[in-house]
């Protein structure tokens, strides 16, 4: 099972998306990362600074990288408990070089959930999974699926 671990700055909730304004960016990551956690192959875990200080000091590379650089540092990602990136949270691509699961962003609220491509019939199947809805932010295809569905463990669906 591959970890993937987001270690926060200090948020106002859990998730970080919360009050007027929307950070898209954090959306996405919440969704990947709910999707991830959801699936057999992965353990996805988030941290924040305000909520979870223990498992901040309880990770020396972490302790380490926040002594050097203080909380400028965060986001930290680690997969499999290697530092991968500091400073930002990870694009999807670089979620696939670190994990070998494709994240294609939805952007037509009517992609739903079922067979391979975004909710389209004439979707060629290779192009990914029905796997999610545009609030959701995309669909996933893993390299460790034997079928041309989504690997996230749903059959079709993360």
């Amino acid at each position: 099972m591959t970890n993937i671990t987001i270690f926060e700055p200090a948020m106002c909730c859990s998730t970080g998306v919360c009050g007027p304004s929307v950070d898209q960016d954090l959306m996405r990551i919440t969704a990947v990362m709910e999707a991830l956690g959801d699936s057999e192959y992965f353990e996805a875990i988030r941290y924040n600074l305000s909520n979870n200080p223990d498992e901040f000091i309880k990770n020396k590379e972490i302790t380490e990288v926040l002594q050097a650089e203080g909380v400028e540092a965060l986001p930290i990602t680690m997969v499999d408990g290697k530092i991968v990136k500091t400073g930002g949270y990870p694009s999807n691509d670089e979620i696939t070089d670190y994990i070998g699961v494709r994240f294609i962003e939805v952007t037509d609220e009517e992609c739903g959930c079922g067979s391979c491509g975004c909710g389209s019939e004439d979707e060629d199947e290779e192009e990914g999974c029905g796997c999610g809805a545009g609030s959701e932010g995309g669909c996933c295809q893993s390299e460790k699926s034997e079928t041309p569905s989504c690997g996230c463990g749903h059959g079709g669906c993360c």
